[in-house]
């Protein structure tokens, strides 16, 4: 059960840092580029589509990231890392992104889509962070 446990926390993980990069680089930005007169129906579509992408893999990563304090495959400090870092991303994107999605769903709003793509740096580093942990606990235990 224990690698079973790993190897979700690994693949939600991975798979969270590569969705993070591809929106911080390519779809945040080109929220400047919608049309304003569509552009509410764009974020409403980008909202749903997305929130039902990431919300299960989020939940398994946060569920795993506590489970590794009790893994044989996780050091103690790897462990501590990981969960700070995931509490980061949680509360980054509760306080911080949400605030600029609620913004923008009234309309497109220049200073919030600048503000979202900044303050998404935090998980972009958060995610990238926690796939070097899990790369490391991978290439000591799997390697």
């Amino acid at each position: 059960m224990d690698l079973a446990i790993l190897l979700a926390h690994t693949f939600c993980t991975f798979f969270l840092t590569g969705l993070i990069w591809f929106v911080q680089r390519v779809h945040y930005p080109l929220f400047e580029w919608g049309e304003r007169g569509t552009f509410r129906q764009l974020h409403a579509f980008h909202e749903k589509r997305t929130t039902h992408i990431v919300v299960a893999p989020m939940c398994v990563e946060a569920l795993a990231s506590v489970a590794a304090f009790q893994s044989r495959y996780f050091e103690t400090s790897e462990a501590v890392f990981g969960f700070t870092l995931v509490v980061i991303l949680w509360v980054s994107t509760f306080t911080l992104q949400v605030p600029a999605h609620d913004r923008l769903g009234n309309g497109f709003d220049k200073k919030a889509q600048a503000r979202l793509v900044a303050t998404n740096w935090i998980r972009t580093v958060s995610w990238s962070l926690r796939s070097l942990i899990l790369l490391l606990v991978l290439a000591r235990h799997l390697g």
